[in-house]
């Protein structure tokens, strides 16, 4: 099922952007100005994040719902917006001989420095890319 333009720029976008803050924190830690190096993810990789964001882009909608629900406390409304982003997460993808496994979770922050729950791991098969398993913690 091919994405539509938009999506797939958006996801594409999404991807190459924690690829780049990946790098830059490798760099920072080195304690570099400017990062240098190319940090290299597989095609089969990136495409079994991008089919694991597809999903979870509607957990990231939740979040944002929750952080527009008026009723809700404020702490509530602010970890809302943070987790609404894809920005503020990792992403770790890994293989076995049939599977693909994509783990997204929460990174913290200083304003958020221990987050439980917000975790996504998605399962996918190795030939299809197709989800065979999901599982949020909340």
């Amino acid at each position: 099922m091919a994405l539509p333009a938009s999506r797939s720029t958006l996801i594409v976008r999404v991807i190459l952007a924690m690829l780049l803050v990946a790098t830059a924190a490798h760099s920072a830690d080195r304690g570099a100005d400017w990062m240098n190096e190319e940090l290299l993810i597989r095609g089969d990789y990136f495409r079994a994040a991008s089919v694991a964001y597809e999903d979870f882009s509607k957990q990231l909608a939740r979040h944002l719902a929750d952080a527009n629900n008026p009723s809700a406390a404020p702490s509530t409304r602010d970890l809302g917006k943070y987790l609404s982003t894809i920005d503020h997460y990792n992403v770790k993808v890994g293989m076995g001989r049939t599977r693909y496994a994509v783990w997204i979770s929460p990174r913290s922050s200083e304003d958020f420095p221990a987050i439980f729950g917000g975790e996504g791991l998605y399962v996918l098969d190795v030939t299809t890319f197709k989800i065979l398993e999901k599982h949020f913690s909340k």
